[in-house]
């Protein structure tokens, strides 16, 4: 199976569902950033090398990556997403650090 033949807001669904954290990391798209704010999961960038030793950025997800201490961390809560935006807008991005 290809990385395109995910369902992947099947993938954030199931993920939601999970009584234990998880970690799954993706290219740092705003689609991306915008299932995990959907699903309440909080994400931030952190720098990974590719196949070709390249140094990209990557989105590190899950329930609960405070542990991540990154100072460029964009971490967002269930809580602060549901409290802070009106119902069908979709919410405004949090300054990096």
């Amino acid at each position: 199976m290809l990385y395109c033949d995910i369902d992947h807001e099947e993938l954030f669904s199931i993920c939601e569902t999970l009584k234990g954290d998880f970690l799954i990391t993706y290219d740092n798209a705003d689609e991306v950033k915008a299932l995990a704010e959907k699903h309440g999961f909080q994400y931030c960038l952190t720098p990974m090398n590719n196949t070709h030793h390249a140094t990209m950025q990557e989105l590190v997800i899950g329930k609960d990556i405070s542990w991540t201490k990154m100072p460029s961390a964009v971490l967002r809560s269930r809580m602060e997403w549901m409290a802070g935006e009106p119902s069908g807008q979709e919410p405004s991005r949090q300054a990096q650090r």
